[in-house]
């Protein structure tokens, strides 16, 4: 009797045991996929970057020639992570990169408060699109709900992860003030993730932010 006790708790470890040694297999497995998933998103990004920048260059360049010269410029990478679902389930993530070219200048005839968004027409050629932002100070750097003013405009925040990557962020803007900011943005890149290493049944954000790697060094 008591070697069929001994028996029967052995089995019983096993049970608990074999699963828990092959769920950290996998993940361990899981962990090594998502950082080469990572690095190819940030090779895929690299060589994706010097085209994005050049053509949202020009085409907000072509937006400016109608208006005042611009009291500066500056182009920015943004990056976010989302799911891909099956109905209501993920099964994979992406993560996906775009290039913005701001420019910015005064404005006087800008209306008293608010904000106003126009977009650009897209002309042949064009991979990107074009918005015109039309406000005061406090609008573009703080955008009440219901604004047309883009949230994270001036400050960075408008992707899970984002750089500059030329040019700079104009400080703070004179109280008062109005200004009009064109912004174009393009594509950049668009990468596969896969799954949280430790939640591949249900698929589960991958942890951490936006990966570059070296793209965005330098």
């Amino acid at each position: 009797m008591s070697g069929m006790k001994w028996l029967l708790g052995v089995l019983a470890s096993l049970v608990v045991v074999v699963p828990t040694v092959v769920h950290v297999h996998d993940g361990v497995i899981a962990t090594h996929d998502l950082q080469l998933a990572r690095e190819a998103a940030a090779s895929e990004l690299a060589a994706a970057l010097p085209a994005a920048l050049s053509a949202t260059g020009s085409e907000n360049r072509r937006a400016l020639r109608d208006l005042p010269p611009a009291s500066g410029t500056w182009q920015e990478v943004g990056c976010d992570i989302d799911s891909v679902d099956a109905g209501l389930l993920p099964y994979d993530h992406v993560q996906w990169c775009r290039v913005r070219t701001y420019a910015i200048l005064p404005d006087d005839a800008a209306a008293a408060d608010g904000c106003t968004s126009t977009t650009t027409p897209r002309r042949e050629g064009d991979i990107g699109n074009t918005v015109v932002l039309t406000g005061t100070q406090e609008a573009l750097e703080n955008p009440e709900p219901g604004d047309d003013c883009l949230p994270g405009t001036l400050n960075g925040t408008w992707a899970q992860g984002t750089w500059v990557v030329r040019g700079a962020r104009p400080g703070p803007l004179p109280a008062g003030s109005r200004w009009q900011v064109v912004i174009t943005e393009t594509p950049a890149s668009q990468s596969h993730l896969g799954c949280d290493p430790w939640d591949i049944v249900l698929c589960g954000d991958p942890p951490g932010v936006p990966y570059t790697g070296a793209a965005l060094v330098g």
